[in-house]
């Protein structure tokens, strides 16, 4: 019995590669199509503050104090996208990882 699992393993990984490629292209067309709607710039080029930590530059520029109370899903799927990567992934690339995910 556990032979036949055995053999079942090279269709599992290749199963779970089409998942992580699949999700891949998902989070890469939400970045260069959708993430930019989501912040805020007037139109006299200043920014505003947004509940979700994610898309509030005022944040990301180091000048926000106020609450980030938001959580996006999409965000939050590219930030699960490098955990399961990282989880899947020789040792020997995780230095790399985490630089993409910097």
């Amino acid at each position: 019995m556990a032979m036949k699992h055995l053999m079942n393993l090279p269709n599992l990984f290749k199963i779970m590669l089409n998942q992580l490629l699949d999700q891949g292209e998902k989070l890469k067309r939400y970045l260069k199509r959708e993430y930019e709607s989501h912040l805020t710039v007037n139109s006299d080029g200043t920014t505003a503050h947004n509940q979700c930590i994610n898309h509030c530059l005022l944040f990301a520029f180091g000048t926000c104090n106020k609450q980030h109370t938001h959580i996006c899903s999409d965000c939050d799927a590219l930030f699960q996208f490098f955990i399961d990567i990282e989880k899947n992934a020789p040792n020997n690339i995780h230095e790399k990882i985490y630089e993409l995910r910097d």
